[in-house]
C-alpha cells in the first residue's frame, strides 16, 4: 500500500493514520509489559488500587501511566505540526502550535494517558473510555478545554481554563 502513495501530503497522512494504529494496539495488548500482580519488596502492585473519598476501584494495565503510550502521544504531537490547510480531504485545518505544545505540556503530567486525534477545526480531541462504557472526550482550543463526559447513562459538558483542574476531573473518572 505504501508503494502507491505518490505525493508527500498522503504519505503523510499515511504515517499519521498508521500511528494511530499502532496507538490502538499498544493500549489494548499492555499484557507483555507487566506479570500478573507481582508485589515487589516496597509493597508496590503492578495493579495500584487509586482511592478517593466516594469509592475504591482497581485500576486494569491498560490504564496505568505507560511510557510507551506517551511517546506515541508525543510522536502523534510531531506528526499534527506537519498538516496543511484541507489535511483531511474535507478542508481541514491546520493544528496551530500553542495547542500543540498545550496538549504536549498536559500529557507529560497525566497519570493515564489519552488517545489523541486531529479534529477539522484545528485542534486536538484527547479521548479516554471504561469497560462500562464511560468516556470523557477533551477538546484542546487555544485557551481552554472543553470536556464532556457520559458516566452511568448521564452526560456532562464543562468548559475548563486550566491543566490543574483538568488533570482532577481525568483522575476522578478513573477512581470512582
Amino acid at each position: 500500500m505504501k508503494d502507491n502513495i505518490s505525493d508527500s501530503r498522503n504519505r503523510k497522512v499515511y504515517n499519521l493514520v498508521l500511528l494511530a494504529a499502532v496507538n490502538q494496539k499498544i493500549t489494548a495488548n499492555r499484557e507483555y509489559l507487566y506479570s500478573e500482580n507481582i508485589d515487589d519488596s516496597c509493597g508496590y502492585s503492578n495493579n495500584p488500587i487509586y482511592q478517593d473519598q466516594s469509592s475504591t476501584r482497581r485500576i486494569t494495565r491498560n490504564e496505568e501511566y505507560s511510557l510507551d503510550r506517551l511517546k506515541v502521544n508525543k510522536r502523534l504531537l510531531d506528526n499534527y505540526k506537519n498538516l496543511k490547510s484541507n489535511w483531511n480531504g474535507y478542508r481541514g485545518e491546520p493544528i496551530n502550535n500553542v495547542i500543540i505544545k498545550k496538549v504536549e505540556s498536559l500529557i507529560i503530567n497525566l497519570e493515564f494517558q489519552p488517545k489523541l486525534f486531529p479534529t477539522g477545526r484545528g485542534t486536538i480531541q484527547m479521548e479516554y473510555y471504561l469497560d462500562d462504557k464511560s468516556l470523557i472526550e477533551i477538546e484542546v482550543f487555544e485557551d481552554e478545554f472543553f470536556l464532556y463526559k457520559e458516566e452511568n447513562g448521564s452526560e456532562y459538558e464543562v468548559s475548563i481554563k486550566d491543566n490543574q483542574t483538568l488533570q482532577e476531573m481525568i483522575f476522578n473518572f478513573y477512581a470512582r
